[in-house]
């Protein structure tokens, strides 16, 4: 019980920041708290030589993409009428957060651990199980993705 609330204590910023730039939503709080109770109820089947903020990361992300996945079809409807009524003064804030929504998840996922968390290629794929290769591809076609969506949205926009 005390090493899983010092991970938890360890964690729960990482965790809760790592699920809030994948939904941006008012759902952060209960994702958190499913991640945490889903890691709480497997513990024992957590090995103590790996690291635990990896293991909670792919948890938190599993749950994660099954709350988007359920409600793809309510945020896709979202996405094109938030789209359609693009504001010339948004804020550089609003900016990113629109253009980062644009991408895919995995494309999502890479880009925020690269740019947000400062993740090393090698460490992506060692938390998400991928070869490095498979994170340069998903980096790179996110900045695409992202350097397009920003001037798309961006037009007009100082």
């Amino acid at each position: 019980m005390i090493l899983f609330k010092e991970y938890f204590e360890q964690t729960n910023d990482f965790v809760r920041s790592s699920i809030y730039w994948m939904v941006r939503s008012s759902d952060v709080e209960d994702l958190v708290q499913e991640s945490y109770l889903k890691a709480w109820k497997s513990f024992r089947f957590f090995d103590q030589k790996s690291s635990f903020k990896t293991w909670i990361y792919r948890i938190a992300m599993n749950t994660t993409y099954d709350y988007l996945r359920k409600s793809k079809e309510v945020n896709s409807q979202e996405t094109i009428d938030s789209s359609s009524g693009i504001s010339d003064d948004l804020s550089d804030k609003d900016l990113v957060t629109k253009s980062l929504m644009e991408l895919s998840i995995k494309h999502r996922e890479v880009f925020i651990l690269f740019y947000k968390f400062d993740y090393k290629i090698d460490e992506i794929a060692d938390t998400l199980s991928v070869p490095s290769g498979t994170v340069k591809s998903r980096l790179n076609k996110a900045r695409d993705v992202f350097k397009n969506a920003i001037a798309i949205h961006g037009d007009g926009h100082e």
